[in-house]
């Protein structure tokens, strides 16, 4: 939300855009509070502690690829290292992640999924998909392509915008 009120500040004010921007700030409202609902009833319908916040998702997300040193994690979550730490012994308390000494140097510290933070992340990432093909079934066949193709679009251009200048790298 931030990022397109940023957005928003930086760019010229474009009258051929503004019904548009109106048509989607009337359903923004509506789509967050669906969003919302929907995250906290599959939280619970997954058994899975409905205080998790968004950043404990991400991070889940994140260590299903790959352990991670808690700096990297930071650095992928967009997060100070010391907030990045809260927040893994939060996971850690729940179970879900564990601390171990690096394979690679022994003087560092990766976080891991636990087997129960490998099921949880199972759960949460198949009630994600779910929600995503409820969200495509209303539309056609055609629709549904075009929709995901400027969604992909518009994630590209807002995590371009994010990058530090002079980097190319995708930091997702």
């Amino acid at each position: 939300m931030m990022q397109l009120l940023y957005l928003a500040s930086i760019m010229p004010n474009d009258t051929k855009l503004e019904p548009l921007v109106a048509q989607m700030e009337a359903c923004w409202s509506d789509l967050a509070r669906f969003m919302r609902e929907r995250r906290a009833y599959g939280a619970s319908r997954l058994d899975i502690a409905a205080e998790l916040s968004h950043a404990q998702l991400q991070a889940l997300h994140i260590l299903v690829a790959e352990d991670c040193r808690v700096c990297d994690l930071a650095g992928r979550l967009g997060l100070a290292e010391s907030t990045t730490t809260r927040l893994v012994d939060r996971l850690e308390a729940e179970g879900l992640v564990a601390r171990a000494p690096s394979s690679e140097d022994r003087r560092a510290v990766v976080v891991a999924l636990t087997l129960d933070g490998r099921a949880t992340a199972k759960r949460l990432r198949a009630g994600r998909r779910e929600l995503l093909r409820q969200m495509l079934a209303g539309l056609s066949s055609n629709e549904s392509r075009q929709f995901v193709r400027l969604f992909t679009r518009v994630t590209e251009s807002l995590s371009a915008d994010e990058r530090p200048a002079g980097t190319t790298e995708d930091v997702r």
